[in-house]
């Protein structure tokens, strides 16, 4: 067999062996309990009793119903994985610090290192330990229903600031502590020393904080309806600073984090 022709045989195999592994290995050694559309699969080792798996789906089901958002109609599954590597493999997603990753075209996500009975999911660092499991689920799944919304062109070419704003803003949390990031914001900052973070990594953290905090003010503060703040086209530093001032005058509250907290 010449080298070219085994080469390419050698690159033949190994796809269908990838194909084979993202397709049909996902749910091999894990049991599933299905809630309506959502399917939940899991480790039998890291489930003591089906109450943490029901208050794990009331958990996820409460975040959408507080903010007013209905679940996505698809039937969707959510793997929860017990280790880094699981997630790693079966999300072909090598990047550290992700905790959750969802393949809408396939209606399955997968989360990273799972406690379901203390609802939490595996941090980068302590700093930015803030995300629930319930929180990491819903956020992936508020991308779903986005896409459902709007449609797959409109969702895809949507600011990120909105897609990822409103999936924190169902989450109800952020990785960063609004106390670490709020006082940056007020002072038009971005990074502080005192965060002990490294900076590339706030970098992102902060902007899906800053994210939050603009959709939470606009729909709930603002009391703007959902497609009105999707069809509008915002100026963002006109926006931030109109934030600004309503926190320090004391009419808009973020996080239950009064004005004089912040100084």
């Amino acid at each position: 067999m010449k080298r070219k022709t085994k080469k390419h045989l050698i690159q033949t195999v190994c796809s269908i062996l990838v194909v084979v592994i993202f397709f049909m290995s996902h749910k091999i050694g894990m049991a599933k309990t299905e809630f309506n559309n959502i399917t939940i699969y899991y480790h039998d080792e890291v489930v003591t009793n089906d109450t943490d798996l029901n208050n794990l789906y009331q958990k996820i089901v409460n975040k959408f119903a507080d903010k007013g958002f209905p679940l996505p109609k698809s039937n969707y599954s959510v793997y929860l994985c017990k280790s880094s590597t699981e997630f790693k493999i079966k999300s072909i997603t090598f990047t550290n610090g992700v905790r959750g990753k969802n393949f809408q075209f396939l209606d399955r996500m997968y989360i990273q290192e799972a406690d379901i009975a203390n609802d939490e999911v595996q941090a980068a660092s302590q700093a930015l330990n803030n995300r629930t499991l319930s929180g990491t689920v819903a956020h992936e799944l508020t991308h779903s229903y986005q896409q459902e919304k709007l449609g797959f062109f409109k969702y895809r070419t949507a600011p990120n600031w909105k897609l990822e704003g409103m999936a924190d803003y169902v989450a109800n949390q952020s990785s960063a502590k609004t106390a670490d990031a709020l006082p940056l914001f007020l002072n038009g900052e971005t990074y502080s020393d005192t965060i002990n973070c490294d900076k590339k990594i706030w970098e992102g953290v902060y902007f899906y904080f800053v994210s939050r905090l603009r959709v939470d003010y606009l729909l709930t503060y603002k009391k703007m309806s959902e497609d009105e703040f999707w069809n509008t086209d915002f100026d963002l530093e006109k926006l931030d600073s109109e934030i600004r001032t309503a926190i320090k005058q004391g009419g808009y509250i973020f996080d239950n984090l009064t004005p004089h907290i912040m100084h």
